[in-house]
């Protein structure tokens, strides 16, 4: 990577590794009093996580299909691999009871266990499209376009957002992606 410069799948990456951290954080902690919470963070990372996958199916996969059949094959093959994961993951957390301690605690136990090891495949993905799918492309979308796509979102969504994304990127990507936001927007967010 001697030419690495940043670009919005990066900057986008940084935000979801935070997320997936937070939310092993969360689980690391957890007791039957948490379980609201847990599935609601985990929900909410999983709501980050499909959008993500579909806007690169949607805009990198066609592009890879071209360059390499088979390494978007693979590429595909892990969306779909996480996706169950994921799916399974979150099936737990709504079993979650807190009025049974015991039961609670040991799914709580697992879940964790379980979010660690979907964190690990998830990360070895996000490594392989660094390294690997970026190199093969010939252009990746501007950090600014993170800022666009906040732009749309509604305020509240947006002020959440990128609370949590200043805390993921370097001073130089944010000043990339304030860029797209207006005046107003950067007022209001503090960013």
């Amino acid at each position: 990577m001697a030419n690495h410069q940043p670009n919005a799948i990066t900057v986008v990456h940084k935000f979801i590794r935070q997320e997936l951290f937070a939310a092993a954080g969360l689980l690391a902690r957890a007791t039957p009093a948490d379980s609201a919470e847990v599935l609601q963070s985990l929900n909410a990372i999983a709501v980050v996580l499909r959008r993500h996958a579909e806007m690169e199916d949607r805009t990198l996969e066609p592009q890879l299909r071209q360059l390499d059949r088979a390494f978007a094959n693979h590429m595909a093959e892990d969306h779909r691999h996480l996706e169950k994961q994921l799916s399974r993951v979150l099936v737990q957390a709504e079993d979650l009871e807190p009025s049974q301690d015991g039961l609670c605690r040991e799914l709580l136990a697992r879940l964790h266990l379980d979010w660690l090891k979907f964190v690990g495949e998830y990360l070895l993905h996000l490594d392989d499209e660094e390294r690997l799918l970026f190199a093969r492309l010939e252009t990746l979308p501007p950090p600014s376009f993170v800022g666009q796509s906040a732009s749309a979102m509604p305020v509240g969504e947006r002020r959440e957002f990128l609370a949590k994304l200043v805390l993921a990127i370097n001073p130089a990507e944010l000043k990339l992606v304030r860029s797209a936001l207006t005046p107003e927007q950067q007022d209001a967010i503090g960013v």
